[in-house]
């Protein structure tokens, strides 16, 4: 694994920076999970830039990728949440909020964190409002301040 960084229990999921071994994995799930008419989708050449950069999170359930994260560092302040996900069979285990609560409580006071949400992911848009996270400007716009 990429090395953990968590803030539940021994046993809870952690956040581990995506190895180049699961690109494939990823891959596979971003195009299954979101519309390429809607959401724009990195290529493999972008994920595994995204995954040698440091900008790929990931957390497990045993051996297998349960959520995983793509962030875009926009300068040293800002961070751009380019793809947050849980994959199908692991939904409903907090997993996703796992995650995020881990990477903004790593990276939170010292960077502003931006994303955009399809209007009828409603579901995301309720985790991300959890965390703090406000409309902002367009509809389709949340953004959160540092």
């Amino acid at each position: 694994g990429g090395g953990g960084y968590c803030s539940h229990a021994i046993d809870s999921p952690c956040n581990e920076k995506a190895v180049i071994e699961d690109i494939d994995t990823i891959y596979q799930h971003l195009w299954d999970m979101f519309d390429p008419l809607v959401s724009h989708l990195p290529s493999r050449t972008q994920l595994k830039r995204y995954i040698q950069n440091g900008e790929a999170a990931v957390v497990r359930v045993g051996q297998k990728i349960g959520a995983f994260a793509l962030f875009q560092e926009l300068g040293a302040q800002a961070t751009y949440i380019y793809q947050l996900a849980t994959v199908p069979d692991e939904r409903g285990k907090g997993l996703a909020g796992t995650l995020l609560h881990n990477e903004l409580r790593q990276f939170g006071r010292q960077r502003a964190f931006s994303l955009w949400v399809e209007e009828r992911n409603r579901a995301a848009a309720a985790l991300y409002t959890k965390y703090g996270f406000a409309p902002a400007g367009r509809r389709l716009t949340i953004l959160k301040g540092a």
